[in-house]
């Protein structure tokens, strides 16, 4: 018996689900139309497309080309991935900065 492979999504695809999503279509209907192995995973894409906003895989791409930038050459790895030059160090500046509501956390 074969081990079942990882299915890959495109951005494009994920936020096209989690808009119509969002605008309240059910997750199962979703999930169903569009082969994804459960609702749930619709539901994790809509989570964290609320917490990091519509860019939300971008930052994963971004981090991926951070390890990798050291050992090729970063036109390259931009190029390979579809990211802007621009977008690449937006997201990087993003993923550094400081966290403004940190302060505004409750403690624990």
């Amino acid at each position: 018996m074969t081990k079942p492979m990882k299915q890959s999504y495109s951005f494009d695809f994920k936020l096209a689900l989690v808009e119509r999503f969002t605008a309240g279509e059910t997750a199962q209907d979703l999930a169903s139309e569009a082969g994804l192995s459960s609702p749930k995973l619709l539901e994790t894409w809509a989570r964290a497309h609320r917490r990091e906003g519509p860019d939300a895989g971008k930052t994963v791409k971004v981090q991926a080309l951070i390890a990798l930038k050291a050992d090729f050459p970063l036109p390259v790895l931009l190029q390979i991935t579809g990211l802007a030059k621009s977008t690449f160090f937006y997201h990087q500046a993003r993923l550094h900065a400081p966290d403004p509501r940190r302060n505004s956390r409750p403690k624990s």
